[in-house]
C-alpha cells in the first residue's frame, strides 16, 4: 500500500501546497488508489518513482478541482516581477507533470495499453 503521508509530503515539497490544506488527504487517497491499481505485481510501492507518480496524480486532481471551483491563483506580484497563469494553463502544467512522472515510473507499471491497427495486405 502506498503511504498517503509520503504522497502528501511530496505534494508539499515538490508542488508547494500548504500542509494544512484539507483537500490534500482526499486527493492523495485517490491518487494512491489509482497508482496502486496500475502497479505491476511485486512492484515496490515505496520507491521514489511510485511516490512521485502518485503525488503528480494528486497534483493533477487538485488542479482539476481548482479549475472547477475557480480557486486557482491566476496572478502573483512580488516587487517588480509579475506572473500570470490561467487556470487552464495550470491544469495543462499538472497534466504534463503527471505524464513526466508516468514515464519515470514506467518500469513499475503494468503494460495495460493496447494498440489496434489495420494491416494492409
Amino acid at each position: 500500500m502506498i503511504a498517503r503521508s509520503a504522497v502528501i509530503s511530496a505534494l508539499v515539497d515538490k508542488y508547494g501546497f500548504d500542509a494544512l490544506d484539507e483537500r490534500l488527504e482526499k486527493a492523495a487517497d485517490s491518487a494512491c488508489a489509482e497508482t496502486e491499481a496500475s502497479l505491476k505485481n511485486g512492484a515496490e510501492e515505496s520507491a521514489y518513482p511510485v511516490i512521485s507518480l502518485a503525488a503528480a496524480r494528486a497534483y493533477y486532481l487538485l488542479s482539476l478541482d481548482n479549475l472547477k471551483t475557480d480557486e486557482c491563483v491566476t496572478s502573483f506580484k512580488a516587487g517588480d516581477v509579475s506572473i500570470t497563469l490561467s487556470p487552464q494553463a495550470a491544469l495543462e502544467n499538472a497534466q504534463s507533470e503527471y505524464e513526466k512522472m508516468r514515464l519515470l515510473a514506467l518500469g513499475y507499471l503494468k503494460d495495460d495499453e493496447f494498440v489496434f491497427r489495420r494491416v494492409k495486405i
